[in-house]
């Protein structure tokens, strides 16, 4: 009838350019909505698609690189990685007892040996004390007849 008519083109669709989105046109409305999350996705340095239409690293701390100790803990905060360290000379639970020492943390997550003067040495010999001194294992001779047994004293000699 020579008039100019709209029609609906639902092949021409909106492209953002996001992998995270899908590009849509339904009845003539573009969109671009979100798909779902953990889907792969190319742009930056994310890996995923986070379900909101936003490429990122991680949607969990287990998403990210590396391995949870005592003294670090992988965090994603933001849909970006990171680490969490245990703060400064918290003990862990690997320890050498009668050593002198405790294994710490450092703060940057590494286990680190500190020294721990009640970590008493034991040479199991009754006529020594058994100390430590600035995380070094001590064995001070006690005096001459210092009880040591039932029926016995120490000679001063150790």
């Amino acid at each position: 009838m020579g008039a100019v008519e709209t029609v609906d083109d639902n092949a021409d669709v909106l492209v953002d350019a996001t992998s995270c989105t899908s590009d849509l046109c339904v009845a003539g409305v573009p969109s671009n909505p979100p798909v779902s999350v953990n889907t792969a996705c190319s742009e930056g340095s994310g890996v995923q698609c986070d379900g909101n239409g936003a490429c990122v690293e991680c949607i969990a701390a287990s998403d990210c690189a590396g391995v949870d100790d005592e003294c670090k803990t992988r965090t994603c905060t933001a849909g970006v990685c990171g680490v969490s360290f245990t703060a400064v000379n918290t003990a862990v639970s690997s320890q050498t007892v009668k050593d002198c020492k405790k294994n710490v943390c450092d703060g940057a997550g590494a286990v680190v040996p500190a020294n721990d003067d009640t970590d008493l040495p034991d040479d199991n010999n009754a006529c020594t004390g058994d100390t430590c001194v600035s995380g070094t294992p001590t064995f001070a001779n006690l005096g001459s007849g210092t009880v040591c047994g039932a029926t016995q004293v120490c000679d001063g000699g150790g």
